[in-house]
């Protein structure tokens, strides 16, 4: 895998790996425990001073290993989860930029941010559906914009590209 801070002779090959390969951070089951988001959060924080931030738009995975999960369970409804991704957005608010959509990572880590979990004791099908829609607005809103701060920051313009992911991402369904 690249590392952000190694000089490299090979720019040219190195951006060309950068768009084809998703870069994963895996995150073990005691750090979730631990709530230990240092290696993420810096992981993150270099994204933002490396010139290839641009292409890591979009482009960055999470993987969270080793919890014992019971069948059909969702990270999103595990509380240590929550509690870890609530840590790092709160270190990291710009995190949503690079996450990788097309591996429902980043809608994941929405709906453990969203805090969904008591929503299927809802009444109908109807119900439940705008009862999420309306309980996921406020973080969706904070994510979209912390997302599109970032990248004017970085690059003094916003996307359609970045905005068009961040509605598919933050969107609970």
């Amino acid at each position: 895998m690249f590392t952000l801070n190694e000089e490299n002779n090979h720019s040219h090959k190195v951006e060309k790996r950068l768009e084809l390969q998703k870069h994963y951070i895996s995150v073990p089951f005691k750090a979730v425990l631990n709530r230990d988001i240092l290696r993420v959060k810096y992981f993150i924080r270099n994204l933002e001073v490396s010139e290839y931030n641009r292409k890591l738009r979009n482009n960055i995975g999470v993987r969270l290993f080793g919890y014992p999960m019971r069948d059909g369970e969702m990270e999103f409804e595990i509380y240590e989860i929550q509690m870890w991704v609530k840590e790092l957005f709160e270190e990291c608010p710009y995190l949503f930029y690079y996450l990788a959509e097309d591996l429902e990572i980043a809608r994941n880590l929405f709906l453990c941010l969203a805090n969904i979990n008591g929503v299927y004791k809802c009444g109908d099908e109807v119900s439940k559906i705008e009862f999420i829609k309306s309980e996921t607005r406020p973080i969706a809103n904070k994510i979209r914009e912390e997302a599109l701060k970032h990248e004017l920051k970085l690059h003094k313009q916003n996307s359609k590209e970045l905005r068009e992911m961040l509605d598919r991402t933050l969107s609970p369904f």
